[in-house]
Order: structure tokens, then C-alpha cells, then sequence
């Protein structure tokens, strides 16, 4: 039973109204647009080559799979 890391917050801040939840496999694709436009920008992250859709679902089922291993 994953209670912190799985539920779904909502905050206010900075003037925003703000959902945090857990990673989705469906997020991959906006992911992958996301760090892709940071790559090509050169901007100062970890990773500098363009990612694939594959990559990313890889990545993210990996990660959801330990968040949904932590109890809380």
C-alpha cells in the first residue's frame, strides 16, 4: 500500500494551482518532448542526446515499478 507517493496532491504556488501525482506510462510521450527540447536548447541537464519514445516508456516503467514496491 503506496500512501505518499501515490496519492494525488494539490497545492497552490506561486499564484498556480498545481496537481503533483506519481509518474504514468502515458507521460512518456510529453517527456520525451519535454528533455528533447531541453537537448536541443544545449541546456545544462544530464543527459545530452535526443531521447526515443521507447527510451522514455522503458525508463518510466521502471520507475513506477519501484514507487509502487515502497510502502509507506
Amino acid at each position: 500500500m503506496c500512501t505518499i507517493l501515490c496519492k494525488t496532491e494539490k497545492v497552490f504556488l506561486g499564484g498556480h494551482h498545481l496537481t503533483l501525482r506519481s509518474p504514468q506510462i502515458r507521460d512518456a510521450r510529453s517527456m520525451v518532448k519535454l528533455v528533447n527540447s531541453f537537448v536541443q536548447e544545449d541546456a545544462p541537464i544530464l543527459i545530452n542526446k535526443k531521447l526515443t519514445l521507447k527510451e522514455e516508456q522503458l525508463w518510466l516503467k521502471s520507475i513506477i515499478k519501484g514507487i509502487k514496491k515502497l510502502k509507506f
